[in-house]
């Protein structure tokens, strides 16, 4: 069975994601998340790029950590780091404004 660990200092994030991968896992910060992924407790793993003011590219250290694992990844911002990300391990990138646009009118 797959589980994905969803990582985005915003819960209501988590919260959307979820509804498409049931069987998920959530972490607000890098240091949980790094623990979650050294555990081998997913393999597929979905993070924001900026975790909060003290991890502003913390989404980077969770691609590169995923990568070395050879957990696929997933990163995504609401700016483009698409070719930071890649270059970083990324297997996508995606736009956030694409994931939450529907929830503003």
């Amino acid at each position: 069975m797959e589980k994905t660990l969803i990582v985005d200092d915003m819960k209501g994030v988590y919260d959307k994601l979820k509804v498409s991968y049931p069987e998920s896992v959530y972490a607000r910060n890098v240091v949980d998340a790094l623990r979650i992924i050294r555990e081998g407790e997913c393999n597929k793993v979905i993070t924001d790029y900026h975790l909060g003011e003290n991890s502003p590219k913390g989404g980077l250290d969770i691609v590169r950590e995923s990568s070395r694992k050879g957990i696929e990844c997933i990163l995504m911002s609401t700016e483009n780091h698409e070719e930071e990300a890649l270059k970083c391990g990324a297997t996508k990138f995606i736009f956030k404004k694409n994931l939450i646009k529907n929830d503003r009118k």
